[in-house]
């Protein structure tokens, strides 16, 4: 199995645009509402936006992440959030010891990137795409598959290092 073949780009699918369009006005609304609240209320509607969004990312969105179409799109939101992250450093930051909101705003470009890697990780060694582990209880995939071992290592490494990173300064 070739496994450079499994990374093409591809027409960039109706239901992926509308929900990165939804995700961007949405987002346009996390950033009015922490503008107008205060510091510690910011700092956690900041960092619980920034690793729900991971995890949607990894736990929802895999398959679209597949195409590279609609990868690099989501890097140019991951770009957006890391710009953003300077906008927000100084003040969430001191707001909440511990809980460095913008780090998570920083950290989904490198996510990403480490999606990649783990799909590269789970085509090589498994011969089979990356899915998440509970991909069985929520919904059928075409993949008809059961979740392996590396499935769920695959994934427990995704989430140690999104909680890590956010708690790491720059």
């Amino acid at each position: 199995m070739e496994i450079l073949a499994y990374y093409k780009f591809e027409k960039i699918k109706l239901r992926d645009l509308i929900i990165l369009i939804l995700y961007l006005f949405g987002s346009l609304l996390i950033f009015y509402l922490a503008d107008k609240k205060s510091l510690s209320e910011a700092n956690v509607l900041i960092a619980e936006y920034s690793l729900i969004t991971q995890l949607i990312l990894y736990a929802f969105l895999y398959r679209s992440l597949r195409n590279l179409s609609v990868y690099f799109l989501w890097l140019l939101v991951a770009i957006m959030h890391f710009l953003m992250s300077f906008t927000f450093k100084g003040n969430l930051n001191d707001a909440m010891p511990g809980v460095q909101a913008a780090n998570g705003l920083r950290d989904t470009i490198i996510l990403l990137l480490l999606f990649q890697v783990l799909r590269f990780g789970s085509l090589y060694f498994q011969k089979r795409e990356l899915i998440p582990p509970f991909k069985n209880r929520l919904r059928k995939v075409p993949e008809e598959r059961t979740v392996t071992f590396i499935d769920f290592i695959a994934f427990f490494l995704y989430i140690t290092v999104a909680i890590y990173l956010m708690q790491v300064s720059s």
